[in-house]
């Protein structure tokens, strides 16, 4: 992750930022000093003077009300993403990269932006350290998922299960479980895919005292296979999540589904080998969410559930983190597109609620 001093330099920035204004042909307003301190996109404070490395990841050249050009720009560090407007915009639409960005943290309508933008083509364009991550203790989840396949006492779902994994031990730990929606980053699948596999073991116990005839092997086996797709459906480059060229043409359960199949120990089994195979065809529950199939017997159905409910507790998560970093006011999130496109009561609200202290909101 690159991190900022505050302006350190402030003659040799303003020379740098008088010379690009010369080159774009705009003016733009002094930024004040501040104390020195590092800093990054999610923890800086409305004044602050940037002198960070960023990704472009958007520009648009727009028209003011006056019929004048202006740059909007979005930037990321890998920490968060901020807008900010670049006005009398009289050049070309820059191309996306990583740019050497003097700036002054703002806001507007409560949510942070970029002002006084001075931004110059970096010599350094390598995104690495830009990597979106969803969890910094990858290694912690590899030893869950390990325990998690650990609980397969049928030893013929625990060997398929482990030589489907045998083939992308460099990649599975590290995929993306979505572009935007849930779990997004490197280690969000494998997160997503260890509590999945948590709450489908769960909820077949349960079902099991409950008097039904649930798997619970084959229900941990399914859901630790439902997304293995996910490690040839998206790349991380930089700050960004893209779809690769076979998930834009296949997705996530065709290939994981085509994983399946590859495996020699699966083909060994093929009786086997078909639930798991219906498991991962199943899971997203209907053909209007994607599935070719939907679930047809207890387990796939299980794993159909615990993968839903993985995926909108994370969702619900994030709009709640955001509403806080955001100071939203009121006691809800906004829309939430995958959750009916409906504004959702915040958590801090259910426990305020919850105590009988509703005050405590105001």
């Amino acid at each position: 992750m690159s991190e900022a001093e505050f302006c350190c330099d402030e003659g040799a920035w303003l020379a740098g930022k008088a010379q690009y204004e010369r080159e774009r042909g705009y003016a733009a307003q002094q930024p004040k000093r501040k104390e020195v301190r590092t800093m990054d996109l999610k923890t800086m404070k409305t004044g602050d003077c940037l002198n960070l490395r960023l990704v472009l990841t958007k520009a648009e050249i727009r028209k003011t009300k006056a019929n004048k050009p202006y740059l909007q720009a979005t930037f990321s560090d890998g920490t968060d993403t901020v807008t900010g407007n670049i006005w009398d915009w009289a050049a070309a639409l820059p191309e996306l990269g990583v740019y050497d960005v003097s700036a002054v943290a703002g806001e507007y309508m409560g949510k942070k932006q970029l002002n006084n933008i001075v931004m110059r083509w970096s010599d350094n364009q390598d995104k690495t350290a830009f990597g979106v991550k969803y969890v910094d203790n990858i290694q912690d989840y590899v030893g869950v998922f390990n325990n998690v396949l650990a609980l397969i006492e049928n030893e013929t779902l625990r060997n398929i299960v482990a030589d489907v994994y045998s083939q992308v031990t460099t990649s599975y730990a590290t995929a993306s479980s979505a572009v935007g929606v849930h779990h997004v980053g490197a280690g969000g699948n494998l997160v997503h895919t260890c509590e999945v596999a948590l709450l489908s073991s769960k909820i077949a116990a349960c079902m099991k005292m409950l008097n039904y005839d649930v798997d619970e092997d084959l229900c941990i086996a399914g859901a630790l296979l439902h997304d293995i797709g996910k490690i040839d459906t998206y790349e991380i480059d930089g700050p960004a999540v893209n779809m690769s060229t076979d998930g834009t043409l296949l997705d996530h359960i065709a290939l994981g589904f085509n994983r399946l199949q590859q495996s020699v120990v699966a083909q060994q089994h093929p009786d086997i080998t078909r639930l798991l195979g219906h498991i991962i065809l199943s899971h997203h529950g209907s053909k209007e969410f994607g599935s070719p199939v939907t679930p047809k017997f207890m387990e796939a159905y299980v794993v159909n559930y615990a993968d839903s409910i993985s995926a909108m507790m994370d969702t619900l998560r994030s709009y709640n983190t955001k509403a806080e970093e955001e100071q939203r006011p009121g006691i809800f999130t906004e829309r939430i597109f995958t959750a009916s496109n409906s504004e959702h009561l915040l958590q801090r609200a259910v426990y305020a609620f919850l105590q009988e202290k509703p005050e405590t909101l105001l």
